[in-house]
């Protein structure tokens, strides 16, 4: 790769931002970058300066937001229950300079299911909403797939995997 030495000379301070702040920081785990604070009562906060920008970017990476916003309606469960559906919306971007305040509205308590609806704001601006709905595990043996057959000529077939590329 041939790089123009004008190019870099004209974008050095860009550059030097860069390379100071990957060798400068200290990389969070994936926990803490989704972790938020429990500010009041269904009101999460995350600060700024754990929100994620790209490189020569301005707007926060849209799958911490999705993250951050797991995480606060989990901790508004009444039971233990894992994720089972997540429908989610954009409505505009979110940058890096003021907390995003995550609000979670209990919609459901009930038996097997919980569900939550989450409203993330930066500056009293919508930034992103979402519904979820938490199952309670079930034991069970239900299967979607109808089971490999055994035989003579599942041996000798070849995989085309090699051929895809």
């Amino acid at each position: 790769i041939m790089i123009n030495r004008k190019f870099l000379f004209e974008h050095r301070p860009l550059f030097n931002i860069i390379i100071h702040r990957y060798l400068s920081s200290t990389k969070p785990t994936l926990y803490e970058t989704l972790q938020v604070i429990e500010t009041s009562k269904d009101v999460f906060t995350q600060p700024a300066d754990t929100l994620y920008v790209f490189p020569n970017r301005k707007n926060v990476f849209g799958g911490q937001i999705i993250g951050s916003a797991v995480y606060a309606a989990q901790h508004t469960l009444t039971q233990n229950y894992p994720l089972h559906s997540l429908h989610s919306y954009f409505l505009t971007a979110a940058d890096n300079l003021s907390p995003i305040l995550y609000y979670v509205t209990r919609l459901r308590d009930g038996k097997s299911f919980e569900t939550r609806s989450v409203t993330a704001k930066q500056d009293n601006r919508v930034v992103f909403e979402c519904s979820m709905n938490f199952h309670r595990r079930e034991k069970g043996n239900m299967e979607h797939q109808l089971p490999m057959p055994t035989g003579r000529f599942s041996v000798k077939l070849k995989s085309n995997l090699y051929n895809l590329y």
